[in-house]
């Protein structure tokens, strides 16, 4: 058997979530419940009672998404397992996005 390394993801940023079958019935997340973590392979979300995995492969699209009060990055996946609707609410969407593009995720503009 041979030990894994531990890799420590470029950038983590804590905020809220919404995850579920829409945005008016699924789980939401105040800050600092949330938690983004970018790797050169994959995004995970951590969630108050969960971790959702997306390899970059299971990534269709990440796009910045405007609520009522708030921006988020909303994550497009094909993770079959995993509910549709996936928002990590960020404090400071510039430096989410600036991170996201360093590691080659392309972040498109914003949608309500």
């Amino acid at each position: 058997m041979t030990a894994q390394a531990v890799r420590s993801p470029f950038f983590v940023q804590t905020g809220g979530y919404i995850v579920g079958r829409s945005r008016w019935f699924g789980m939401h997340g105040t800050w600092p419940f949330g938690q983004l973590r970018i790797y050169d392979d994959r995004l995970i979300l951590k969630a108050l009672f969960r971790t959702y995995d997306f390899p970059r492969e299971s990534v269709d699209s990440l796009s910045v998404t405007v609520g009522p009060l708030s921006v988020g990055l909303r994550v497009e996946h094909w993770v079959r397992e995993y509910p549709p609707i996936i928002v990590f609410w960020s404090f400071n969407m510039a430096e989410l996005r600036e991170h996201l593009e360093a590691a080659d995720y392309r972040v498109s503009h914003a949608h309500t």
